[in-house]
Formats: C-alpha cells, sequence, structure tokens
C-alpha cells in the first residue's frame, strides 16, 4: 500500500484519482488556524489546554479568545477554530488565545492521534473514494455535513439498509 500526506487541497498533485481513496482528516487544524491568524498581522497566539485559562489571560490582557468545543465556538470566546475566521481585519497587531480539541499534542488531550489512527486502518478496509474521517467515523465526501447543535459530522442521507 502506498500512502502519500497531502497537508492541504491546495497541494493536491494534478493527478487522475479513479481507483484510488482519499481520506481527509483534520488533524492540522490548531496549526492551520496558528498560520493563518500570524500570516494575517496577529502578533502572537498562546495555546492553552482550557477555556478557563484563556478567560483568565484575557482579564489581565486585551487577548482575542479563539477555540472549539465538541465542534462549537466556546461561548465568550471571539472565534472559533477555522482558518478562515482570521481575517486581517480582525486579527491585526492582535494576540491570539486558543484552546481546543487540537492543541498541540504534548498537552496531552488531542484527538489527533486517534483520527489518525482511525483514518489509517479505514483506507485498508474501504472501496477507492474520496472520504472524511472523524471520531472513528467516516463518510463519503459529497455526503456529510457538521452538525453545529451536535457538534458532529453526520450524513445527509443516510445509508439505504438492505
Amino acid at each position: 500500500m502506498e500512502i502519500e500526506i497531502v497537508f492541504t487541497h491546495e497541494n493536491l498533485p494534478k493527478r487522475d484519482y479513479q481507483g484510488k481513496t482519499a481520506v481527509v482528516i483534520d488533524v492540522l487544524r490548531a496549526t492551520s488556524s496558528i498560520t493563518a491568524a500570524l500570516m494575517n498581522g496577529a502578533v502572537s497566539v498562546i495555546p492553552v489546554n482550557e477555556p478557563a485559562e484563556a478567560f483568565s489571560l484575557r482579564k489581565h490582557y486585551n487577548y482575542l479568545l479563539a477555540g472549539e468545543r465538541d465542534g462549537l465556538i466556546i461561548d465568550g470566546f471571539d472565534f472559533g477554530n477555522s482558518p478562515l475566521e482570521f481575517t486581517p481585519e480582525k486579527v491585526k497587531d492582535k494576540t491570539i488565545v486558543l484552546t481546543g480539541a487540537m492543541i498541540p499534542y504534548k498537552f496531552g488531550s488531542s484527538d489527533g492521534l486517534f483520527n489518525l489512527g482511525s483514518a489509517i486502518a479505514l483506507v485498508q478496509t474501504l472501496p477507492p473514494g474520496v472520504y472524511i474521517a472523524m471520531n472513528g467515523r467516516y463518510f463519503n465526501w459529497d455526503n456529510c455535513q457538521k452538525n453545529r447543535d451536535k457538534g458532529e459530522f453526520e450524513e445527509i442521507k443516510p445509508k439505504q439498509k438492505f
């Protein structure tokens, strides 16, 4: 089996993927968000483990807060964890405190390795196709959406059972 890792869709090699399997893994979301914030003018990004730490820092400094829990923006925070939220108009010359499921692994509570392991197992058992792997489940790329109320991905049209 050949496994090729591509970090963003912009870096996908231009080739025919017919008969191959592609899996999208949301492992590096925090890294993408940090990069987007810094590229758009943020002074710095401070990763923390818990929302309480972020709120504590905000009490003493004029920091922006970013993060999600269970796929939802944390109540009282300025941003979720999508890189698209960190626009120059919002982050230029600001410091951002970031927390979420994808905080750096060294803090000990990341689900990234679980998602990566699940994706590797799934890619070995599924037929060729393009899939999204999250929390041990997989979805066809064109048949899923994020349910923000539940904080999870779900199928748009459930698979038919015979």
